[in-house]
């Protein structure tokens, strides 16, 4: 059953050519004995279905006719490594289909050797609005396929082009299961899947692989969703890895290189990398590695062409090797499994001039700014479909007070070599103070851009607009500027704001003003506690609103 990869009942290959038998995608035991009789009367199947006829000689002992296969020779030839490792890629908040991170298969001999091979299964996606892409994604208008590709490409793609980080989990494995495998990626060739951003995703499908390597152990996630790092922490519990790796991206290395360095020393290079001057011939050998791998990011940010890329590239080493050897080790702030679990659970008391209330709230995934920050990107947040119920005890009653659908912040700082735009887009169902001082519940839709810098703590500045609309046909339109602090640490982390402008529809077009101070203590990765205060104005009408939580992650 698990090369037919079933599940509840039926395979998750929805691909016609994938099955014997007219019955195969919902009986895996007429599949098996179609799987037998055609084999017989067309040895040549066995080339087709290598995997399946594996399995039933080695497990089931039942002989078929051989034959030669010299295409599946070939490709086994070519990813003959004896090695395999489940790989996470480090999220990249700029892609609705990477911003939950990417997990994804190598199979190697050595573990420096960038010419072997990786197994990825992703969507086949031809289309590039964002919100046509989470559409489709959700209801399962796209056709997953498993890739077979070089490392290398996935190497420039993430590390250079995208600033991933990658963390590499070498698996316990079998030689005579990995073989089967092989054999099974085989037989997937071609084959489709229908692709759902949640529950049949890269992870999902990776995830699922990993149950030919140990059938008796096979890892699963708790969730009828499947985020990448679920995946990393399954294999985990269920002990199948040997040893972790970790790669950091020319971004994180060019951070790193860059605090060695003095200001005019990175002007210098930026300013020689664009033919504006020469570089220094006196410099320190971090000087001229960060010189380097600056024109490489260039070349891969395509801000300078191949062959500019080679000769400067080739002119840094060669002004390093006259300034002695540079070792240097960059070691990751955390590594993903070590991070707080997806799902979380939060009390909270607060009051207002009007009433005392006790707020309920669950999130499925993901993180925000002020959760545990070790293992997640810095400076970002993605929250999705959080819901929040709201006890009121003089009502007696519970009401839905907020409903965060999709929520995506990215506050990363500028630096002189690298200056990201910082950005957000909230949409959800939110509760608002309006001109007459009341707090009604709107569906809104904020988006801002704008930048920030500084890393300890990390200063931000964003434009905002924000478009809400209610069922009594209210549709208030608002733009403003909002700046604020924010620090994400170990045990202690807080954001302060400020946001301040004008309705240009309703409310009667008055001024807002808007101020939040919220306070974190991570007690450990599973539980915290926070503090909250907000101050909001609308015209001469004001509130004021302090609060505490409890928050559970799990």
């Amino acid at each position: 059953m698990v090369l037919l990869h079933f599940k509840d009942g039926k395979s998750l290959i929805d691909d016609p050519s994938f099955f014997l038998s007219p019955e195969g995608k919902k009986n895996p035991y007429k599949e098996l004995q179609a799987t037998i009789r055609a084999i017989n009367r067309n040895p040549y199947l066995r080339c087709k279905f290598p995997a399946r006829a594996f399995f039933i000689e080695k497990f089931l002992k039942i002989n078929l006719p051989k034959v030669k296969c010299p295409e599946l020779d070939k490709f086994l030839e070519e990813i003959k490594g004896e090695k395999i490792s489940l790989i996470f890629a480090d999220y990249y908040i700029n892609s609705p289909a990477s911003m939950f991170g990417h997990t994804f298969l190598r199979i190697y001999d050595r573990e420096k050797n960038v010419y072997s091979f990786i197994v990825n299964y992703a969507a086949q996606v031809n289309d590039t609005n964002a919100l046509i892409y989470a559409f489709k994604g959700l209801f399962g208008f796209y056709k997953g396929y498993y890739y077979i590709s070089p490392y290398y490409q996935k190497i420039k793609e993430y590390v250079g082009i995208e600033g991933r980080d990658l963390w590499e989990y070498e698996l316990k494995v079998d030689r005579e299961m990995l073989l089967l495998l092989k054999l099974h990626l085989w037989e997937l060739k071609d084959k489709y899947s229908h692709y759902y951003f949640f529950h049949k995703n890269c992870s999902s499908e990776i995830l699922y692989l990993l149950g030919i390597l140990k059938p008796n152990n096979s890892p699963h996630v708790r969730t009828p969703w499947v985020i990448p790092i679920d995946t990393i922490r399954a294999v985990l519990d269920k002990n199948l890895v040997r040893k972790i790796n970790y790669y950091p991206s020319l971004l994180t290395q060019l951070r790193y290189l860059s605090k060695h360095l003095k200001d005019d020393d990175v002007e210098k290079v930026i300013n020689w990398a664009f033919d504006k001057s020469e570089l220094p011939k006196n410099g320190s050998a971090f000087l001229y590695e960060f010189a380097a791998q600056y024109v490489k990011f260039l070349y891969y940010s395509k801000d300078i062409d191949r062959r500019k890329y080679i000769k400067k590239y080739l002119y840094a080493l060669k002004l390093r090797s006259k300034g002695g050897k540079i070792n240097y080790s960059i070691k990751p702030e955390g590594y993903p499994h070590v991070s707080h679990r997806s799902q979380r659970f939060s009390i909270t008391y607060g009051f207002n001039k009007v009433t005392q209330y006790m707020d309920v709230s669950y999130r499925p995934a993901y993180h925000d700014l002020l959760d545990p920050p070790q293992g997640y990107k810095k400076n970002g947040e993605i929250v999705f479909s959080e819901i929040s119920l709201r006890f009121l005890p003089k009502l007696h009653r519970f009401t839905i007070q907020d409903w965060k659908i999709l929520r995506i912040i990215s506050l990363e700082p500028m630096y002189s070599f690298y200056r990201p735009i910082s950005w957000k887009v909230d949409f959800g169902f939110h509760e608002f103070l309006n001109d007459r001082g009341e707090k009604r519940k709107f569906l809104s839709i904020t988006s801002g851009f704008g930048f920030s810098i500084g890393e300890k703590i990390t200063s931000f500045s964003l434009g905002e607009i924000k478009v809400m609309h209610n069922f009594d046909g209210e549709m208030p339109i608002a733009v403003g500027l909002r700046i604020g602090l924010l620090k994400q640490g170990k045990i202690f982390s807080f954001i302060s704001s400020i946001s301040s402008g004008k309705y240009l529809k309703e409310f009667n077009e008055k001024y807002f003003f808007d101020y939040s101070l919220r306070f974190a203590f991570h007690i450990n990765r599973s539980l915290s506690v926070r503090f909250k205060t907000n101050y909001q104005l609308v015209g001469n009408k004001a509130s004021f609103e302090p609060s505490v939580s409890a928050l559970i992650y799990f």
